[in-house]
């Protein structure tokens, strides 16, 4: 018999995570709340493959995501394919794909994995599960306050206060117009959201040695130094355009004037929840166009980086096909291929919860029935008991054979099951069985350790009656 060799190395690769059952409970109850939002916001749920053409992505994404970041491969067919690193080209991918039988707007949303290969740190990880919302159709800015109310929607359904957050915009189109006005070329563009994207990373010396590095035109060195200290839309104009935006060139006075009116509509569009104006935020994937945002934690409470963002990005639709999206009675076609959306890594979202200890407690035997067989016959019996309860929507967690039935008592205190039921010889010959509420009994046996003996007495003889019950249940 060949000897058994075994495994010298049980981690998981580097950057990957195994989700025990705890970290499971924690993800299963933010999707339980995502998926009630996006019902009452009237989103529908979508999934998509995980691999896919390394063509999906070649145009859309970031140079550095694609080169550096991302699990490519030739397979056996000899296709260029990519983990998905992210979501948002291949739901472009997939509604171009059926862009003939789609009536917008859509309001998808979806929860999947991805893959990247960064460095891992706290909240970030080479494989995480992440959650996209996206609103495909108009370049309304109703689209963008939609999306925004959704963040508050969900930020409050998971009972995050207004002061443990903040979320912070900009406009794509506005910095980019600015940056062509500048001199700044296509190359010099993507190096800059590159950069700008990583100012968070760097130190006040290290961002300026990469300024100088990637820029040498004094007056390119300049610009950025001063864009990065803009507390507000007009530090980033000329002195001499402020408040003649009649003037400017027809993108940029659009751009201006939809972020002028995003930013008046703030105030109550977000309730409570803190927003403002940061020129660092620029979504460095380079399809995004327009407002663009980012959901950061605040006061020391959670990861000490964005927890997510998104924004707009209506060019994306047209490069994949040129098959026009059916439109509404609202909408117009010319104006069909206009979409906004945000992408949240779970795993970083539920330390952030955690940090801030808005996780539920550990209740998933919660109405649960503990069964404690005391022999062979009784474990035998526990079958049919079992499915008699579960008929009546009652869970059940089944011990172990025991003779000793203070331990099944501690069994079932430690798995906080509500319930228990004694099966032992008596039970199985009358098929009658009593069901003891653990909970009601610790309660009253608090209550009665400040009572009098007296007290005691009287008050045992009706609350045995009200924590426990007898059923009647044959052999199934």
């Amino acid at each position: 018999m060949t000897p058994i060799t075994p495994v010298s190395n049980v981690e998981p690769l580097k950057g990957m995570k195994d989700l025990h059952p705890k970290l499971m409970r924690d993800h299963a109850y933010i999707k339980t709340v995502i998926d009630k939002i996006a019902t009452q916001f009237s989103y529908e749920e979508y999934t998509l493959p995980i691999l896919e053409s390394l063509d999906t992505f070649s145009h859309q994404a970031s140079t550095e995501l694609i080169a550096e970041q991302s699990y490519r491969f030739v397979d056996k067919g000899d296709r260029a394919v990519i983990l998905r690193p992210e979501i948002t080209p291949v739901l472009a991918r997939m509604v171009a794909k059926e862009s003939g039988s789609y009536t917008l707007p859509l309001r998808w949303y979806t929860v999947g994995n991805c893959y990247r290969y960064e460095k891992p740190q706290t909240g970030r990880l080479r494989e995480f599960a992440q959650l996209n919302f996206d609103l495909i159709g108009k370049t309304e800015l109703s689209y963008d306050f939609e999306i925004i109310a959704i963040i508050t929607a969900l930020m409050t359904a998971f009972n995050v206060p207004p002061h443990a957050y903040t979320l912070r915009y900009n406009h794509r189109t506005v910095v980019d117009v600015l940056l062509s006005r500048n001199n700044f070329t296509a190359t010099e563009k993507t190096q800059f959201y590159a950069l700008i994207d990583k100012k968070r990373k760097l130190d006040a010396d290290a961002f300026n040695d990469a300024i100088n590095e990637k820029f040498s035109d004094p007056n390119k060195q300049t610009f950025i130094k001063e864009y990065i200290d803009a507390k507000t839309l007009d530090d980033l104009m000329p002195t001499a355009e402020i408040g003649k935006e009649n003037a400017l060139p027809p993108a940029l006075k659009q751009s201006i004037e939809m972020f002028r009116e995003f930013e008046a509509n703030m105030p109550t569009l977000s309730l409570n929840m803190q927003a403002k104006f940061d020129p660092t935020v620029v979504r460095g994937i380079d399809y995004y166009t327009g407002i663009v945002f980012e959901v950061f934690a605040e006061h020391g409470k959670g990861p000490g980086r964005s927890l997510f963002g998104g924004g707009r990005y209506d060019s994306l639709l047209e490069k994949y096909s040129s098959k026009p999206l059916k439109a509404g009675k609202s909408l117009s076609p010319n104006k069909a291929r206009s979409a906004i959306g945000f992408g949240m890594g779970i795993h970083i979202f539920s330390l952030f919860l955690a940090k801030n200890d808005l996780l539920p407690k550990d209740n998933r035997h919660v109405h649960t029935i503990y069964l404690a067989p005391l022999d062979t016959e009784g474990l035998c019996y526990a079958f049919s008991v079992a499915t008699y309860f579960h008929n009546k929507k009652f869970n059940t967690y089944l011990g172990i054979v025991h003779h000793n039935i203070q331990n099944h008592f501690k069994k079932a205190e430690q798995e906080q099951c509500s319930y228990m039921i004694v099966l032992g010889e008596k039970e199985v010959l009358s098929r009658k069985v009593v069901m003891k509420n653990l909970r009601r009994s610790q309660q009253n046996s608090q209550q009665n350790s400040q009572q009098n003996s007296q007290q005691n007495s009287q008050q045992n003889s009706q609350q045995n009656v009200a924590i426990t019950q007898t059923y009647d249940i044959p052999l199934s």
